[in-house]
């Protein structure tokens, strides 16, 4: 199958995520192609106009156009954080000691949650604000939220996947006489 760049699947061996060693690991964050320097850069160009703007306007006669300009000035940089940081988000599912590892992170607020891979279910969600939620003994994540439609639907196929392999290791780890029930 083939995912967009947005949708990362790939194997990871011996790498380490929250002390624990993974088998395999989705990763999904919006696609950030600015840097944080190269935003802050933008944002001061923004921030030299105005200031330049109020003072050719101070200039010629604009008592209160400085005022103005601040006003403005602290709106824009605002404004522009606030868009930075809401792409600061990343959700991702591991695969460690047989465990499913959640975490989802908006800006500081860091979520996570441990789940057994045969107890766990991914159901579309009924509202269609994310790709689908992840549920297990009361717990739930809402994934994908800030993908568009496509690609929602393939982090919905790519988390079955996922789980779908999670369950098959869990199994085959079980002594038989278990799986025999």
């Amino acid at each position: 199958m083939n995912y967009p760049e947005l949708i990362r699947s790939h194997e990871v061996e011996l790498s380490c995520i929250n002390g624990r060693f993974s088998d395999s690991a989705i990763e999904v964050r919006p696609n950030q192609s600015l840097n944080h320097a190269a935003f802050v850069r933008i944002r001061n160009v923004f921030v030299g106009i105005s200031a330049l703007v109020a003072g050719y306007s101070f200039i010629q006669g604009n008592l209160f156009a400085p005022f103005f300009a601040l006003v403005n000035i602290i709106i824009l940089m605002l404004l522009f954080e606030q868009v930075w940081k809401g792409q600061d988000y990343e959700e991702r599912l591991d695969l460690a000691n047989g465990k499913i590892l959640v975490e989802c992170r908006n800006g500081k607020h860091k979520r996570s949650a441990e789940f057994d891979p045969l107890w766990v279910r991914f159901e579309a969600d009924p509202l269609a604000k994310c790709s689908g939620l992840l549920i297990s003994h009361g717990v739930q994540f809402r994934l994908g939220g800030f993908l568009n439609p496509e690609q929602r639907k393939l982090l919905f196929r790519r988390v079955n996947d996922f789980l779908a392999h999670a369950r098959e290791s869990a199994l085959a780890k079980q002594p038989e006489h278990i799986s025999e029930l």
